[in-house]
């Protein structure tokens, strides 16, 4: 079965907010996780860690979306899908992507709409958090200025390419929080708007285009780190 099969299947095994709430989270700290390493040179840390966030997402299927999980289906394809859905809920197309396939999200219930909202609002802050994070890494790893050990070949690029990244990443973010705030300011949002009517209101179209900037901004900014620290480290 190929990606194209697979992620159809994916996207209805993954309907309710929590489920893929848990997938965020497993993600996210996944990726965390192979950050540390490298930084401690310690790969168990990293092996460890995917152990466990692994069991995170197999269990959010057996007690919240009440199916299997696909990831013991295929398990490279399920990496990737993960990888996919957390790209595409935060620059905010997974509702589009669900339509496109004709995958109707458990929304309906007031107690769904508020883990609905829940997951629309850790959509808009991820981008902070997630460029804040990258940002403080990349201050805490000036440092290797004064370290005699550290290989240093172009320090500006090395040191400066992450820090510029995630600060230009955090502005764009916070613009999207203000730009949503003042947008929709006043809109009225009940347990009975329909869903695309409250993703209307909750996130503008400018607000999304800045988060999908930010987002962006932000890999640029993990990729340039992780480059910088392949190179320091004697990899390259």
């Amino acid at each position: 079965m190929g990606f194209k099969e697979f992620w159809p299947l994916y996207l209805q095994a993954h309907r309710r907010p929590a489920t893929r709430a848990c997938h965020y989270l497993a993600t996210a700290t996944g990726m965390s996780a192979a950050v540390v390493a490298l930084l401690l040179r310690d790969p168990w840390i990293f092996l460890v860690t995917v152990v466990i966030c692994y069991a995170v997402a197999i269990a959010s299927h057996h007690f919240i979306e009440r199916n299997r999980a696909l990831i013991l289906m295929n398990p490279a394809w399920g990496a990737v899908a993960d990888l996919r859905m957390s790209w595409l809920a935060a620059t905010d197309r997974l509702d589009t992507e669900y339509a496109r396939h004709n995958v109707a999200a458990v929304v309906g219930l007031k107690a769904g709409w508020r883990l609905a909202e829940r997951e629309l609002r850790m959509r808009r802050y991820a981008p902070v958090v997630i460029s804040a994070a990258g940002l403080l890494i990349g201050l805490a790893d000036l440092h290797d200025i004064i370290d005699p050990d550290a290989r240093l070949i172009y320090p500006v690029v090395q040191l400066g390419a992450p820090i510029a990244a995630f600060a230009c990443a955090l502005a764009a973010a916070w613009v999207a929080l203000l730009v949503d705030r003042i947008e929709t300011r006043g809109a009225p949002i009940t347990a009975d708007t329909p869903v695309a009517a409250r993703r209307n209101v909750r996130l503008s179209a400018l607000g999304v285009t800045f988060r999908r900037a930010a987002v962006c901004l932000a890999v640029i900014g993990a990729s340039a780190f992780a480059a910088g620290e392949v190179v320091e480290l004697g990899f390259w």
